[in-house]
């Protein structure tokens, strides 16, 4: 299991992995399944998943977590939104009268960090996320990779708010105390082998505003 959008992260080891799994001689029937950090840990101990891939946010008895990569995720506006241009560093008090995004397969973590903003609106996975800021009418989080493409194309505005930017870490997560697979046994330290040191690394994330894009 993995969670949504990890396709754009240029450190994802998954894809890699899985290509050199099918390079070897094998009859498994791969299931790849998408789902919320909290539902793919809950199917990894009921055994219904081998393992996943999603963000860490706290110890769960009876799984282990490998960390894997690093998600940066900054604030985002669409075209027309009163901020798209703008260059000015932006506090949760001049954050409060925009319209806001909540994520809600972040549960409680982002209602208590955010019950200062104008929530209006609930997003329960990225790409929702993603099409609610591309509306204009919205600010929201998003991972740096996913907005990339769309800041590029002149779709998407990185506001600067230091204070609400967050780092995700990702894991692979599998039960600690059952014996794998065979296929889960093979696969497992393959994923583990793409993993790379500068995807671990906390460091500044470079500006990704449009070269020409400036407003007065």
């Amino acid at each position: 299991g993995i969670v949504d959008s990890l396709v754009t992260h240029p450190h994802s080891p998954v894809i890699m992995a899985l290509r050199k799994f099918n390079r070897l001689e094998n009859d498994v029937e791969m299931q790849l399944i998408v789902d919320e950090r909290s539902e793919l840990e809950r199917r990894v101990i009921a055994h219904d998943l081998h393992a996943a891939v999603s963000p860490f946010v706290r110890p769960v008895a009876g799984l282990h977590f490998h960390r894997l990569l690093i998600e940066r995720h900054k604030l985002y506006c669409g075209p027309d939104h009163p901020l798209f241009g703008s260059a000015a560093v932006m506090t949760r008090v001049t954050l409060a009268p925009h319209p806001f995004v909540l994520r809600s397969y972040m549960g409680r973590m982002d209602e208590e960090q955010f019950q200062e903003m104008n929530v209006r609106a609930v997003a329960n996975n990225m790409e929702a996320m993603l099409t609610l800021i591309l509306t204009g009418n919205y600010i929201g989080l998003l991972p740096d990779h996913l907005a990339e493409r769309w800041v590029q194309e002149e779709q998407l505005w990185p506001v600067s708010a230091p204070a609400i930017e967050q780092v995700s870490h990702h894991s692979l997560v599998i039960l600690r105390s059952l014996d794998l697979s065979t296929a889960a046994a093979t696969l497992v330290p393959l994923i583990l082998a793409e993993i790379n040191a500068l995807a671990l690394v906390e460091v500044p994330p470079p500006q990704m505003h449009p070269k020409s894009m400036h407003r007065p």
